[in-house]
């Protein structure tokens, strides 16, 4: 009996020290830039959480009303999700930024986001905020780097203060989809 919990905990420990991933890779590899890849997304308020994990970043086709094409960015660690669009071709700089509820969101607008909270809480009627777009890429490896700053409404009335912190470096399949 003994040895069967024995057997069944080695079992145990080599699954999980490799899921664990022992490497001993130092970062500094051709892939260096891409694991330095974030989006920290920390929300106080009606709900306080902090979501910090890899996005990803591609450029599509617009399917609403203004630019052709747009910038969509995912960061997700479920149930959290920050999915952010922007038109390709904003210049660095600072813009005001609506939710994905917004007309303005279908017309045009530089940018428009929406939070899911861990409670499954969607925030997406932005009442006051920005972006600042560091920098945008323009080819594949190239940074993208902005921060954004909302005061962010549910459908409830539930308020959220968020702040984003994006610094990613575009992929090839971010440029894919556009000319």
């Amino acid at each position: 009996m003994i040895e069967k919990h024995v057997a069944r905990a080695l079992l145990c420990a080599s699954v999980v020290a490799g899921l664990a991933g022992c490497s001993d890779d130092d970062g500094s590899g051709p892939d260096a830039s891409a694991q330095k890849s974030t989006v920290v997304v920390t929300v106080t308020g009606a709900v306080d959480s902090t979501l910090s994990t890899r996005g990803s970043i591609f450029c599509s086709p617009n399917d609403l009303s203004g630019p052709d094409y747009v910038f969509e960015l995912y960061a997700m660690d479920i149930p959290q999700q920050f999915n952010l669009r922007m038109n390709r071709d904003t210049a660095p700089g600072t813009y005001p930024i609506v939710g994905s509820d917004d007309p303005e969101a279908h017309r045009g607008a530089d940018a428009h986001f929406y939070y899911t909270g861990p409670g499954r809480e969607r925030f997406n009627k932005v009442r006051n905020g920005s972006i600042t777009l560091e920098k945008v890429p323009t080819a594949a490896g190239e940074p993208f780097v902005a921060t954004i700053g909302a005061e962010v409404v549910d459908g409830d009335g539930a308020t959220i203060n968020l702040d984003a912190r994006i610094n990613m470096t575009a992929g090839m399949q971010s440029f894919d989809e556009c000319p």
